[in-house]
């Protein structure tokens, strides 16, 4: 059986640990996966299934995509090297209505 970790309890269901953290742009989950505070501890548990959700508020804020882009890289790296037997899944960010938003994504999509 799997159980949910993380420093986060977000929603009602009885295993509601996360690692999300609602806000943050891929230089902030960069930041997080490498430091030593205690929520980036999540990776001394060894989980074996790693859902990365990037990308979404780096959109909406309007950031530089490659500036967003090239962190994605060494993320997975680092995941990888602390979490070998882990596997690994990168989320597409989802559509939006805003004209802006969505071209935003077309650009990430294909860098």
């Amino acid at each position: 059986m799997a159980w949910p970790i993380g420093s986060v309890e977000s929603g009602n269901l009885i295993h509601n640990h996360t690692e999300g953290h609602s806000g943050y742009i891929a230089d902030n989950i960069v930041g997080v996966i490498n430091d030593n505070k205690p929520r980036a501890t999540i990776l001394k548990q060894h989980p074996n299934f790693i859902l990365i959700f990037v990308g979404r508020n780096d959109a909406v804020q309007n950031l530089n995509v490659s500036k967003s882009v090239d962190p994605l890289g060494g993320m997975a790296e680092t995941l990888l090297d602390r979490c070998p037997d882990a596997v690994i899944l990168v989320a597409a960010i989802t559509t939006n209505r805003d004209v802006n938003v969505a071209a935003w994504v077309a650009q990430y999509d294909t860098a």
